[in-house]
């Protein structure tokens, strides 16, 4: 179980985000820990508190995390249970949900292709993802399919099955404590994009008091370096075409207006 929440935390979410994906509340272990006994009640607040703070909430993800009663199923169950219960949370949530991440890590990726297809039908308005640790930095003189590129093969299969992704959820905060250079974030991303997906980033943060790593910067994380690091990364991501990088971050003009947006 997570911590209970600060109520100041909550004051302060609705003065600084208008965007949350959902975590724990959301999990399948945690709806269905029993077979056939679901439980919403941490999920229904999740999103009333959302709608109270106007902020656009990302299911993260209908494959996971399992309950361990899935685990020891056949495999044909397995896929069975997955689409089950995929489709009675879309049909539950629908468009109070906009954006829905079917698929985390590969985690039953193989059983996924059924359940675009059933969600789809239920609900065409709703965008659906696949997400992966996908990082910004690769300590590899080339870039690293194995690190910075992870989850793009599954997009490139997921669409040889005749399956449309509408976005890939990116999550860029591996290794922990990096601050990568920019050339490095838009070759990331570029891959991605040319796979004709949106692109959220929907996991990042910098740990305080742990060394940073990566190529640009040395030392250990503070509450000013974070905050220094989180205006430039986001000034990365939504630069406009033909603006140039500054020398902390990286040399290479960004163009990424047209994959990115504001939520």
């Amino acid at each position: 179980m997570p911590p209970e929440v600060d109520p100041r935390e909550l004051t302060r979410f609705g003065e600084l985000f208008n965007y949350s994906q959902i975590g724990f509340s959301g999990k399948w272990g945690y709806i269905e820990s029993k077979q056939g006994q679901r439980d919403y009640t941490d999920l229904d607040l999740y999103l009333a508190f959302c709608e109270k703070a106007r902020a656009t909430p990302e299911f993260h993800f209908l494959s996971g995390y399992e309950p361990a009663w899935l685990r020891i199923r056949p495999r044909a169950e397995q896929a069975a249970q997955f689409l089950a219960h995929s489709k009675d949370l879309v049909t539950r949530y629908g468009s109070r949900i906009p954006y829905w991440q079917v698929v985390n890590e590969q985690m039953l990726l193989e059983y996924s292709p059924p359940v675009f297809a059933a969600i789809r039908k239920i609900n065409p308005d709703i965008k659906l993802g696949i997400s992966h640790c996908a990082q910004f930095y690769s300590g590899e003189r080339a870039p690293s399919k194995r690190d910075m590129f992870r989850g793009l093969e599954d997009i490139q299969w997921l669409k040889s099955k005749g399956v449309k992704v509408d976005y890939f959820a990116f999550h860029g905060h591996r290794p922990f404590g990096v601050w990568p250079d920019a050339h490095d974030m838009y070759t990331a991303l570029d891959a991605f994009a040319k796979e004709d997906v949106r692109i959220h980033i929907s996991e990042f943060t910098v740990p305080q008091n742990q060394l940073i790593s990566g190529p640009v910067r040395s030392g250990r994380w503070n509450s000013d370096l974070q905050a220094e690091y989180y205006e430039r990364f986001l000034h990365r991501l939504f630069q406009p075409p033909g603006r140039g990088c500054d020398q902390h971050v990286g040399d290479r003009p960004g163009h990424l207006a047209g994959r990115l947006r504001p939520a």
